[in-house]
């Protein structure tokens, strides 16, 4: 690993990264005539592949256990952290998913930037219906995201809670620790242990009262899917959750690699085992996943930026047809046999509006 630059130029890449972090799309920004306009749409698009080219352009890294578990740790575990850094000491690649705010922004602004499918500033009627289908689909998976994470913590809040207030009984270390170790040891170790697991409770709590909150502000207080999409942009909600999740977890594992021996000191120490089984279960599996779906965003942006320029916008029910699994002729033959004004099947502009026109309507 290289060392930390301190000198002048470690210090500037510290203000870059800053800086950087701080000039996020911020969709609060649009001029109040634009709200609710095909102009807010073109300018929505445009900050989000703005703000996505760094990313495209960076290298994607070799897969290796080592790097998916430095990227995941930077990405997941220490991303605010990583922002304060030099920006050298992170593979380009790794670095532009941190300055962007992790996966879930980077899908953000990827589905956002295809509001303006070909990149040309112009959003015609067939790229309108489509954003409104994605901004509503994005906001439906945010929701439920929120809801995923509430139900998560509050099972761990229960979990932590009576131990905490120390129900049904006081916990503390068992008689035969104290006689063992000593009661300055199981003391010491008593504060670390009650320590950790009154912090999982709070991130827990954190969690539940950020999902209650975000879900109400999404679902019954902003009114138009562009706020709601710029409040997920503003706030990097779901990545910020995913982060306080994994530190609550940590924090639980600890406190069940700490309690065994407290408890039992003969065999209590079988508890310490599930740190080692949980790493040896996790590196090789969630963290090359978590590199290899940033792999595979890279090269859905790089994608998009490919269709850039074009005088044909890409079909956007190719989209429409993957999403359902359901070849374009079938919507067109549908269309064709519930509507008798509906324009021949073969003309390929009028297929494109009858795809999109029945996968909004359903």
């Amino acid at each position: 690993m290289m060392k930390p630059d301190v000198s002048g130029a470690g210090k500037a890449h510290m203000r870059e990264g800053i800086r950087r972090a701080s000039s996020m799309l911020r969709l609060r920004h649009t001029g109040a005539n634009d709200i609710g306009s095909m102009q807010e749409i073109r300018t929505c698009a445009a900050s989000a592949r703005e703000e996505l080219r760094p990313f495209a352009a960076a290298k994607i890294p070799e897969v290796s256990v080592y790097r998916a578990l430095k990227f995941g740790i930077s990405v997941y575990n220490f991303r605010h952290v990583a922002l304060l850094l030099p920006s050298a000491l992170f593979l380009p690649f790794t670095y532009e998913v941190i300055r962007i705010g992790g996966l879930e922004r980077v899908h953000l602004l990827l589905a956002m930037a295809r509001f303006d499918l070909n990149g040309d500033g112009i959003i015609d009627g067939a790229e309108y219906e489509l954003s409104r289908m994605q901004g509503e689909k994005l906001v439906v998976n945010a929701v439920s995201g929120c809801a995923n994470f509430a139900i998560i913590s509050a099972l761990l809040f229960g979990a932590t809670h009576l131990t905490t207030i120390g129900r049904p009984k006081p916990w503390h270390a068992g008689p035969e620790s104290v006689d063992k170790f000593g009661t300055e040891t199981t003391t010491n170790f008593m504060y670390g242990v009650y320590t950790l697991n009154v912090a999982a409770q709070c991130l827990a709590l954190a969690i539940i009262i950020t999902s209650i909150f975000s879900r109400q502000l999404l679902c019954n207080a902003l009114p138009s899917v562009m706020s709601k999409l710029a409040f997920l942009s503003d706030t990097n909600l779901l990545a910020n959750m995913g982060t306080a999740c994994t530190w609550m977890i940590a924090f639980l594992c600890w406190v069940v690699f700490f309690g065994g021996f407290l408890s039992v000191p003969t065999y209590g120490f079988i508890s310490m085992a599930l740190l080692p089984m949980l790493l040896l279960i996790i590196i090789p599996t969630i963290y090359p996943a978590f590199l290899k779906t940033a792999m595979r965003l890279h090269l859905e942006v790089n994608a998009l930026f490919a269709c850039e320029g074009q005088s044909t916008p890409v079909a956007p029910d190719k989209e429409l047809a993957m999403t359902n699994w359901r070849p374009l002729g079938d919507y067109a033959a549908e269309r064709s046999s519930r509507n008798s004004h509906a324009q021949p099947a073969g003309d390929e502009n009028a297929a494109n509006e009858i795809a999109i026109d029945m996968e909004y309507n359903d």
